[in-house]
């Protein structure tokens, strides 16, 4: 069983019926990814509107980064920001 909150978990490429986690809580979560990735707008994120190919796919474009490597980093992400609790809901409520 995976370490960390759903989302983390979800960042990290853990299994798909997690992604739900994500969409629900799309309008948090998407704030902690553009403080972090600041190329990303607003616009952008909710056109992503949760859906992670579409996130892996802007990181991409935005930052000429391959596939594996936005995947890399959005797992990376996850796990620097998850320590078996769901830290984004704590950091933005």
């Amino acid at each position: 069983m995976p370490r960390g909150s759903p989302i983390g978990r979800c960042l990290a490429g853990g299994k798909a019926m997690d992604w739900d986690v994500i969409e629900r809580e799309w309008d948090r979560v998407k704030l902690v990814l553009m403080e972090k990735w600041g190329a990303l707008s607003a616009a952008e994120m909710a056109e992503v509107a949760g859906q992670r190919d579409r996130l892996s796919a802007l990181l991409q474009e935005k930052y000429g980064w391959s596939r594996s490597e936005a995947d890399e980093k959005l797992g990376d992400f996850a796990r620097r920001h998850d320590n078996g609790r769901d830290t984004t809901r704590d950091r933005l409520v």
